[in-house]
């Protein structure tokens, strides 16, 4: 039977293996997440993470596949992150599944390596004697870690990557530091070189990795601040400043340590530097309203102001993290411009706080503290604002590296706290027993909550519609939740326009000069076929940007709709007017480097009906089935495909008035294998064979078509044609006049020349012999009228 000293070695496992397993057990349902929000853009949209590209491109490529030397780039360089989602696709494809996986495994692998941290920290430079006090403590602080909700973003979706890799890397270099003090010189200096690479990793996988070097820099400085105070030399400063400032004199003064110190010093700055050499002379990005409305405040005193109560609010985040949201934006966070405002009380009583800690650590030689105020601090300073402005005014993510100080830290904080209240109150042993228990429970509540809160917020991440509806009860007045939750909706089920248009028109309300609303709000005018709003929307958020070749190309595929109803109409000159506009939108849309299979479509619909060359038309729709294709199999949007039948079809009228019947015949084929029951393809397909004199497979095409739409004028006018065609004259009368009666008070012209001319054709069945009897009229049908 184990003795007491035996249970106690198997219980200092468990502050390393329960959080770790506890850490993939709350992230493994998002392993049936999506390809969501930003996943797509780094993803599926990405030449460089597609391997469409050549390898070696991705290294001159910011993180989304853009030129870096771009104006226009985000300067988000990191090749690491970007190669590992190539690797990902080049060995499974596009399935969500392993790239989630590979996302957990990562967070795993770094709980373990932060639980190796905290035993470290703990046990060297805690003051507690008690190795049970030590163990528990440790235990607390990784499973603290393991089921922080902050974590779900960079692990539940794919962009997260980045977040990940870089605090692998970061971890890896901080433990192979500490590892270099405890080494002879010759191995010393080989993993000081590794420490140096796996920090240039994590700076390559997420910028804010460069931040390690200054961690490294930290332990230096902590262990001077942890020296002894026996060793502090007499000064007429106050001991506990005498001693922070001789101890950090006579720590880095030592060669080794000076040598070390100046290597973590120089990397940052040589990293730093080869970033810049990649931008060339391009600008930094310019953030907009929409990503960064602080820094566009023309007061420096506002934006200290409302700068710091962000600061506070990441810092609530981490010890609050009920309300989560994927984006911040404008107008989630007002800004702070008074000085009288009472969040500028908050900020600082924080910063207060802040500093108070840092001041027990460094005077009390507390290393846990000091330790953890490093770990949330540096890896924060990229993101905190105060150097140069970033794309989010608060984001999670940034969180993930910062979190690891905190979940440090705060244990330790409460743990002493604790200690000092129990002391203080002079309480009897059993009614510290009592305490502790109450204690005991409030943390298993809180740690429940916290796992339940983890697990339902990676669920949040599965699809888009969760995601953006959830960040729709945190931020209700974020411009970018508001379109985004309506294009989902909108993409979802067209049934869903009413809906999308209330948060449009509040979006727009806020922000009226917002060319992404105007154009989504264009797409659900569109969808409710109101064209002439849709029109409109269109044309104010070109007006706003010029340069926006999806949108003129959605403009385009509006102007052709139009034009198709008034052609119906018999508004030819109208018609004509709208069908010019649509070639203007849809050069113009080309001309900017459109790439979506629409346009192409639309450019070679609008052709035909212009008449122009027929060649230049035909090609259009090659190139619009063409890029179809390798949209479908790369990945993309499936609501940027289009309909290839439609696109058959079109192709196929542009043959038929090149003479090439057999050709035309064959996409109309191709047409029908894509859908069989395309309307369109059936009744053109129809007019094709009757044209050529095949009326009995003409009648087949007509006869599945009429059972689709059994009141279309143009079909029974077109069926009784080929009636008429095969001396089917009584039958033939009636579909002309049940053709007519449908079209109501906009006869066809062509319809009522049929019946004209088949009454006459009766009429002289009874006073001729058969054989005298006229055939009817060439170019009875109404096929030239059928919709591309």
């Amino acid at each position: 039977m184990p003795n007491s000293r035996s249970n106690f070695q198997i219980l200092q496992s468990y502050p390393s293996l329960l959080p770790t397993l506890l850490t993939f057990l709350i992230h493994l349902p998002t392993i049936n997440n999506g390809i969501v929000w930003d996943d797509r853009a780094a993803l599926t949209l990405n030449p460089d993470s597609m391997a469409t590209r050549p390898f070696m491109e991705l290294f001159r490529n910011d993180f989304w596949g853009q030129d870096i030397t771009h104006d226009d780039s985000h300067k988000s360089y990191r090749p690491v992150a970007i190669m590992s989602l190539r690797l990902n696709y080049l060995t499974t494809g596009l399935n969500p599944v392993p790239i989630h996986l590979c996302n957990i495994i990562i967070h795993t692998v770094i709980t373990y390596l932060f639980t190796l941290l905290t035993s470290h920290v703990v046990n060297t430079h805690s003051t507690y004697t008690k190795p049970s006090t030590k163990m528990y403590l440790i235990l607390a602080i990784n499973i603290l870690f393991s089921i922080h909700p902050v974590h779900t973003e960079p692990v539940s979706c794919i962009v997260g990557r980045s977040d990940l890799l870089s605090g692998l890397f970061y971890l890896s270099t901080i433990l192979i530091y500490i590892r270099s003090q405890l080494a002879s010189s010759l191995k010393k200096a080989a993993l000081l070189f590794l420490a140096v690479l796996t920090g240039f990793l994590s700076s390559m996988s997420k910028e804010t990795g460069v931040t390690c070097f200054g961690i490294l820099v930290s332990i230096e400085i902590i262990k001077a601040l942890t020296v002894s105070k026996a060793k502090a030399k007499k000064s007429s400063l106050p001991l506990d400043l005498k001693s922070c400032a001789y101890n950090l004199f006579r720590h880095f003064k030592a060669p080794s340590v000076a040598v070390a110190t100046l290597i973590m010093l120089a990397a940052p700055l040589l990293i730093l530097k080869v970033h810049l050499a990649l931008h060339r002379n391009a600008s930094l990005y310019k953030w907009s309203i929409l990503e960064n409305d602080i820094s566009l405040l023309s007061s420096k005193t506002h934006r200290i102001m409302t700068y710091g109560y962000v600061h506070f609010l990441y810092f609530f985040k981490l010890l609050y993290p009920k309300n989560l949201c994927y984006d911040y934006g404008w107008k989630c966070i007002n800004s702070v411009v008074s000085i009288l405002d009472y969040r500028n009380v908050i900020t600082v009583t924080f910063y207060f706080f802040v500093g108070k800690l840092a001041y027990e650590g460094a005077t009390k030689q507390n290393g846990v503290y000091l330790y953890s105020g490093a770990l949330t601090v540096v890896p924060f300073l990229p993101a905190s604002n105060l150097f140069f402005p970033v794309g989010t005014i608060l984001g999670e993510r940034l969180l993930y590296l910062p979190s690891m100080g905190f979940c440090l830290g705060l244990p330790v904080v409460l743990f002493d706290f604790g200690s000092y209240v129990i002391a203080s109150l002079q309480l009897k042993k059993s009614s510290v027993k009592v305490l502790k228990l109450v204690i005991f429970v409030g943390i298993a509540v809180i740690a429940t909550a916290c796992i339940y809160k983890s697990v339902f917020r990676g669920l949040e991440w599965r699809d888009e519609l969760t995601l953006f509806q959830s960040a729709l009860t945190v931020c209700p007045s974020s411009l970018k939740v508001l379109n985004n939750l309506a294009t989902v909706l909108i993409n979802i089920d067209k049934k869903n326009a009413p809906e999308a248009k209330v948060h449009l028109d509040k979006a727009i309300g806020m922000h009226p000069n917002y060319p992404s609303a105007l154009f989504n709000l264009g797409l659900v005018h569109y969808v409710m076929q109101e064209e002439e709003l849709a029109v409109e929307r269109f044309e104010a958020s070109i007006a706003i940007i010029n340069y926006q070749p999806k949108t003129r190309a959605y403009l385009a595929q509006c102007l052709l709709t139009i034009a198709y109803k008034l052609q119906k109409n018999n508004q030819w000159d109208l018609a004509q007017e709208y069908f010019g506009k649509t070639l203007y939108q849809s050069d113009a849309s080309i001309n900017q480097g459109c790439d979506l299979p629409l346009i192409f479509h639309v450019r070679c619909a609008v052709g035909h009906e212009l008449k122009l060359p027929g060649a230049e038309n035909l090609e259009y729709c090659d190139i619009a089935i063409r890029l179809n294709d390798e949209r479908k199999a790369n990945g993309g949007d499936p609501n940027e495909f289009i309909l290839t039948e439609n696109t058959h079809n079109a192709a196929a009228l542009v043959l038929r008035n090149l003479n090439r019947f057999d050709e035309a015949a064959e996409r109309y084929r191709l047409g029908l294998i894509a859908n069989p029951d395309c309307f369109e393809l059936l009744v053109n397909a129809g007019g094709l064979y009757g044209d050529l004199g095949y009326h009995d497979e003409a009648m087949q095409y007509y006869s599945r078509a009429l059972q689709m739409s059994p009141d279309s004028p143009e079909l029974i006018t077109n069926i009784g044609w080929l009636l008429e065609l095969k001396g089917h004259l009584q039958p033939a009368r009636q579909h002309y006049i049940k053709a007519l009666e449908l079209l109501g008070d906009y006869p066809h012209p062509q319809i009522v020349n049929n019946l004209k001319n088949v009454e006459v054709r009766i009429e002289q069945q009874h006073n001729m012999p058969i054989d005298e009897v006229e055939g009817p009229a060439v170019g009875g049908d109404v096929s030239g009228q059928d919709e591309l």
